[in-house]
């Protein structure tokens, strides 16, 4: 029934389909097989590491015969590789954590990658993070944060070798320091920048370096930003044109009213929590009034 469909739909239904779904559709028969390589369903499917039929558990039987998965492995990617080359988005699966021989085989068969997620993963150091900027230059969107085995080195991977790369995500990192960041802003196009829970970074110094294409900056759970710092960052945004949206979440220096006073000063949105911190009586009730309550708060 699935066969008699015309061409194009089947297409259709392949780009929604994720890698793994695609292998496992792509061995039910050599004619479905061929159809897929010739679809652009690979290049649109997302590469789920831990859900994507690829990675397998650590022993697999076969018969009455257990071997160790990373045969089956290296026989599923040899026979996939060229369809590999395509894919373009990575994500890994919640709580699952790849490992090094599966990293080293998998990574470098995905040239033309273009968004990698690799959040919270903890076999990511500067040597398999150098091995991921190398394979894939085409990168735009990587995601490292909570991987706490990168050092500051790994910006200085990422600057040389993804020159397209406009959003980074390295919160919960040791990465934002001083130097690799501003020479990482200072060459690539970056828009999106996440620092959540940055504690080696000046904060003084970085809203001097702080670029023009930079549009949102997530800085949450920074017990040293203060209020006079994001005041000088939307101060520079102001010269340089153009809008800032930044998220402060869970900043324990920043006061309910220090953020409306910095809303007024430029074109800056800016998505906080403060009031919980402003333990005055005014910033209590309006708290309570704008987010538990509806209709005005009786005395």
């Amino acid at each position: 029934m699935f066969d008699k469909l015309p061409l194009e739909i089947q297409y259709s239904i392949y780009e929604l389909l994720t890698v793994g779904d695609l292998v496992l559709l792509s061995q039910v028969n050599t004619r479905l097989r061929h159809v897929m390589h010739h679809s652009n369903a690979w290049a649109k499917s997302t590469l789920q590491l831990g859900l994507d039929g690829i990675v397998a558990s650590p022993r697999v039987k076969q018969g009455k015969r257990v071997v160790k998965s990373f045969k089956l492995y290296n026989a599923t990617l040899n026979a996939f590789s060229q369809a590999l080359e395509t894919v373009r988005y990575l994500s890994n699966a919640p709580y699952y954590d790849l490992s090094r021989k599966h990293f080293d085989m998998l990574i470098p068969l995905l040239s033309n990658l273009r968004c990698a997620d690799f959040s919270n993963t903890s076999v990511m150091r500067d040597e398999e993070l150098l091995m991921l900027v190398k394979s894939c230059p085409k990168l735009v969107h990587l995601d490292v944060s909570r991987c706490r085995k990168l050092t500051s080195m790994a910006l200085f991977s990422i600057t040389k070798y993804c020159p397209l790369l406009t959003s980074l995500d390295i919160s919960f990192t040791a990465c934002a320091t001083d130097r690799p960041l501003s020479y990482l802003l200072a060459h690539l196009p970056i828009e999106f920048l996440g620092m959540d829970c940055s504690m080696l970074i000046t904060w003084e110094f970085l809203s001097c370096i702080m670029p023009p294409s930079l549009v949102r900056w997530s800085l949450n759970r920074n017990p040293l930003l203060t209020s006079t710092h994001l005041q000088q960052m939307i101060v520079q945004r102001k010269k340089q044109g153009g809008s800032l949206e930044l998220s402060v979440f869970d900043c324990e220096q920043l006061t309910g009213q220090e953020i409306e006073h910095l809303r007024q000063i430029g074109n800056t949105t800016i998505h906080s929590n403060a009031m919980l911190w402003d333990h005055s009586v005014e910033s209590v009730r309006d708290y309570i009034q704008k987010y538990l309550v509806y209709g005005p708060l009786n005395e």
